[in-house]
Formats: C-alpha cells, structure tokens, sequence
C-alpha cells in the first residue's frame, strides 16, 4: 500500500444534526465526537429553545468534565442554527474546566 492511501491524522470532525430537533438527537452526534483524537471538534445543531438550549450546554459540560480522554486544552465548538427566525448562527466554545 502507498503511503498517500494511509490516513495519518484528521484535524477536523464535524458532525451535524439539523433534521432531529431533541435532546436524544444531538447526544447521539455529539458522544461521537468524543472518540476523535487531537482533532477540532465541531457539531450544529439546530436552535429550538432557550430550554433545550441550557441543556445541551449543561450536558457537554458535565460530559468534558468527566471525560477521562478529553485533555483540559481541547475545546469543542457547537454552533447553534436559528433556522426559523432569522438563519443566523451562535457558536459556543467550551473546554474542561477542572
């Protein structure tokens, strides 16, 4: 096999969920960017509500602070997409606080 047909890093995963619009939708995409290594992490997903909103953050946050393999210097970037009222776009960094 050549050496320009191995794969020798991935710097960016990307994952989004902009069809599914609950909790359950976004966990399922964002623990997958858990198993990325030493890569940027980002995820969008749709804006529903300010409720859904804080859950979300309050989940990755507990979730990157009791991850075992996420190094307090990597952060993850979720970006929310308003969809209904005005298409812009928020994007929240977070990183390992402890």
């Amino acid at each position: 096999m050549e050496k320009s047909e191995i794969i020798e890093s991935i710097d960016l995963v990307f994952e989004t969920e902009i069809s599914g619009k609950k909790f359950h939708d976004f966990k399922i995409d964002f623990d997958k960017l858990l198993f990325a290594t030493k890569s940027t992490k980002m995820i969008l997903f749709t804006k529903v509500n300010k409720g859904l909103t804080d859950k979300i953050l309050k989940y990755v946050h507990e979730t990157l602070n009791n991850f075992k393999d996420f190094d307090k210097n990597e952060k993850i970037y979720i970006i929310f997409w308003d969809e209904s009222d005005t298409g812009s776009f928020e994007m929240e960094v977070i990183q390992k606080t402890n």
